[in-house]
């Protein structure tokens, strides 16, 4: 999400909080230089036609990072990105290829780890757990019939692990 807000609100928000700041216009400057190549790379309608372009603004975005902020800033998400416009002759925009429409699920992966270790086996876990105890359709064996719904209703009291989109009486 914070992506995204970024994406969509940073040049109007840190234009007049970074041009304050010393060097600010030449920082200011090159947050542009990733904005905007990020801008072109995820809208379907100018990644290809402007991918050259966005190219060499994440090259001009890498070697400016080392000269503004110093050397031990680059990292290797920064080397990705002199090679992320290539993926767009690949896979199209960059949405298509991203996680960034899952960004928000990190939350949902949190909430299933208990503890510090093991995260991956307990993610898997509780997923597991969660599909088996989500009813799509209960016999009672003890009846030996189909319960019967009579009709769905979205208020009232649910396990968090069950289905809540679906509720009857």
């Amino acid at each position: 999400m914070l992506f995204r807000n970024t994406l969509y609100t940073g040049p109007v928000i840190l234009q007049e909080s970074i041009r304050a700041l010393n060097k600010g216009a030449e920082i200011y400057s090159h947050f542009l230089c990733l904005f905007i190549p990020m801008f072109i790379l995820l809208n379907p309608n100018l990644c290809h036609k402007y991918q050259n372009y966005a190219r060499d603004l994440l090259v001009h975005f890498v070697r400016k990072t080392k000269s503004l902020y110093g050397e031990k800033y680059l990292t290797h998400n920064f080397h990705c990105l002199l090679h992320i416009a290539d993926d767009v002759s690949t896979f199209g925009p960059l949405d298509n290829c991203s996680p960034f429409k899952f960004e928000n699920y990190l939350q949902t992966f949190k909430k299933h780890i208990r503890k510090g270790s093991k995260p991956l086996q307990q993610v898997v876990k509780r997923i597991t757990e969660q599909m088996e105890t989500t009813l799509h359709e209960f016999k009672d064996s003890n009846l030996g019939s189909n319960i019967y719904h009579f009709g769905q209703h979205c208020n009232g009291p649910m396990l968090n692990l069950c289905d809540p989109f679906r509720q009857y009486t």
